[in-house]
């Protein structure tokens, strides 16, 4: 059996591309790059989807509180659970392949203390010329500001509808 290559902080941050768009996109509220570098390595002894060739374009905003973010290639938005159980922290995560994801989570479970509204405001109630629908949210975790993008472009009306349901809940 082989072994994972550690991700490197060189790794992290370098250009991704998400090899065909088969990608999750990760923001971790509160923590450094260095602590998730070090979760997911950890996390990589037994996850062997997670290594070098999977996690990338990573940055890091410092400032009150300091805010990470990542791709993971076909790697789902449920890992959002683990990395906030291990780091204690809030994160958020979503997916736009095969299926549309959003997950809010602190310490390891659900999260709920955020709002989300429509970017450009509300979707037409009518498709485009492909028949499809653009749905893009913003969400904002309450307690620190910090916002992250979710939503999805070229849709159908069931993702549309399912985005919906978020404005209207948070």
């Amino acid at each position: 059996m082989t072994e994972n290559m550690n991700i490197t902080s060189d790794d992290f941050f370098k250009q991704y591309n998400g090899h065909d768009n088969r990608y999750s996109t990760f923001k971790l509220i509160g923590v450094s790059a260095d602590q998730v570098i070090a979760v997911l390595n950890k996390m990589g002894q037994t996850n062997k989807r997670i290594d070098t060739f999977s996690i990338g374009s990573g940055e890091e905003e410092r400032g009150e509180p300091t805010v990470v973010s990542f791709e993971g290639c076909k790697i789902g938005p449920e890992l959002i659970y683990p990395l906030t159980r291990e780091l204690n922290c809030v994160g958020f995560a979503d997916t736009a392949w095969d299926e549309y994801v959003f997950i809010a989570a602190k310490d390891g479970g659900d999260y709920y203390d955020f709002t989300a509204e429509w970017e450009d405001g509300e979707p037409l109630d009518r498709p485009d010329d492909d028949n499809c629908y653009d749905a893009f949210i913003k969400v904002t975790d309450i307690a620190s500001g910090v916002t992250f993008g979710t939503g999805a472009g070229a849709i159908d009306k069931e993702t549309v509808d399912y985005y919906g349901s978020l404005v209207a809940e948070h």
